[in-house]
């Protein structure tokens, strides 16, 4: 049995800064729109626009709008981010796996992080958490609980960015592959 394992019970949670990367869906009046566009520094980060007057306009309804525009941009992040690990593979700026992704992170080497949606894996670390070693054992005084989610906040917090991708897309890099800086 693999001591990695899935999970639909995935829980991340981050601190908001202006350095973290969140999608904008921008709504409103043409004239707003193009205000925005002039101003803004953000302007990267709209992944869609919905021009309108929407000041009425329910909650649920904007969700209708906004939820195919959004889907479309996932989809389309995620496979740039599997295009990149392509990339990044032919030029060996990349490795697989939770204990190579887990020391390459540690050492602020992530870039970007793919990491399958469900993917879930207990470890134990060494002295120094540099090192892990997947286990099936989830207590102990140096076993880290899902050291996925630890990757992903180490990612986050040395300037790396995360990409969930279906279940199984990352089946021959084992869950997880962290593209490299150098």
């Amino acid at each position: 049995m693999n001591s990695c394992s899935d999970s639909s019970a995935r829980r991340i949670t981050t601190s908001l800064n202006a350095k973290d990367y969140l999608p904008l869906i921008v709504i409103g009046v043409e004239r707003y729109l193009a205000f925005f566009d002039e101003v803004s520094k953000n302007k990267l980060r709209v992944w869609a626009r919905i021009a309108g007057s929407h000041d009425k306009t329910p909650p649920r309804e904007l969700a209708k709008l906004v939820t195919p525009m959004l889907q479309e941009s996932i989809a389309k992040e995620r496979r740039d981010a599997m295009q990149e690990l392509q990339e990044a593979m032919g030029h060996k700026r990349s490795v697989s796996g939770i204990t190579k992704v887990w020391r390459s992170a540690q050492q602020g080497r992530g870039v970007t992080l793919l990491v399958e949606e469900n993917y879930r894996c207990s470890a134990q670390t060494d002295a120094e958490r540099m090192n892990i070693t997947p286990t099936n054992n989830g207590s102990g005084h140096e076993v880290i609980d899902d050291v996925v989610d630890e990757v992903i906040e180490i990612v986050l917090a040395k300037g790396g960015r995360v990409v969930f991708v279906e279940d199984d897309a990352l089946k021959d890099h084992k869950h997880i592959a962290l593209i490299l800086r150098y």
